[in-house]
């Protein structure tokens, strides 16, 4: 019995590699399929959105009161130039991993992973983040050294002037406990004028929801109602802004009821106290 012939193997397509890419080496700024190398998308999916919604900005708005209610006010204004910075791989990921890597150093000094980030991506300056993020004011030294170089590293970003800018929102050594109303108010004023600019990617046409008891025509588009100067932002594939899970709409509706729950307890308190007396 003659033996069965090989069947002949079809050539490695164009643009692929004989070995796989190391585990821990970068991605390459290509994705491939069906043997063909395509310009990279910095998404497995195609979706990209060209303007921050109403939702979105509405939701870091209320995210960052709510730090500020539970202690851990958005302290730390940090803005990384991604592509400055020679970022490989897909840019959420990059942002992720630095937060992560900030958030268990924070962590380990027993302070609770609290931000919000938003990717921008704009000419001139082109693709890059903005981040809020909580860090007590006595660790703030130690944590901006550590943020301009290991961490950039670890991320994928090189390390180099002008990547990593961070500074302070509030008044020195601001925190809630210890704070006077004067430094509150300005604490709140800063906060406002950051998330201004951060969230100025919004649609400049987009009439607002929060005025529904107007006319279409009457209705101020959100920016307006915002106090926002809108931008225009290049698209941006994938996710384009979040925040920690501890200010997300979850724990803010949990906060919200443990608060009604324990007002309502006082308020029968007071109420018998007073029928007693």
């Amino acid at each position: 019995m003659e033996p069965k012939a090989e069947k002949p193997q079809k050539p490695a397509p164009s643009g692929i590699r004989d070995n796989p890419r190391p585990f821990g080496t970068p991605r390459p700024h290509t994705y491939k399929s069906s043997g063909r190398v395509r310009s990279w998308v910095p998404n497995r999916s195609t979706r990209f959105t060209e303007h921050l919604s109403e939702a979105k900005v509405i939701d870091l708005i209320e995210a960052s009161v709510h730090a500020r209610e539970i202690g851990r006010p958005l302290n730390r204004f940090i803005t990384i130039h991604l592509e400055r910075g020679d970022i490989v791989g897909r840019p959420q990921e990059a942002v992720g991993h630095f937060l992560r890597m900030a958030g268990q150093w924070l962590g380990d000094r027993e302070v609770p992973s609290t931000f919000v980030w938003v990717l921008e991506q704009a000419a001139g300056t082109g693709l890059h983040a903005h981040i809020l993020i909580h860090c007590p004011p006595e660790l703030a030294k130690d944590f901006s050294n550590r943020a301009r170089s290991r961490w950039l590293s670890l991320s994928s970003i090189e390390p180099r002037k002008g990547v990593i800018k961070t500074e302070r929102v509030g008044p020195r050594g601001f925190t809630m406990a210890r704070a006077s109303q004067a430094e509150r108010q300005s604490y709140q004023n800063q906060l406002q004028g950051v998330l201004r600019y951060i969230t100025k990617a919004i649609d400049p046409e987009a009439k607002s929801t929060l005025a529904r008891h107007l006319p279409h025509a009457a209705r101020p588009t959100t920016a307006e109602l915002l106090r926002v100067e809108p931008e225009y932002c290049a698209p941006i594939y994938g996710r384009r802004c979040s925040r920690s899970q501890n200010i997300g709409a979850t724990a803010r509706a949990r906060y919200d009821e443990q608060r009604a729950s324990q007002e309502g307890q006082e308020a029968i308190g007071r109420s018998y106290s007073a029928s007693r007396g």
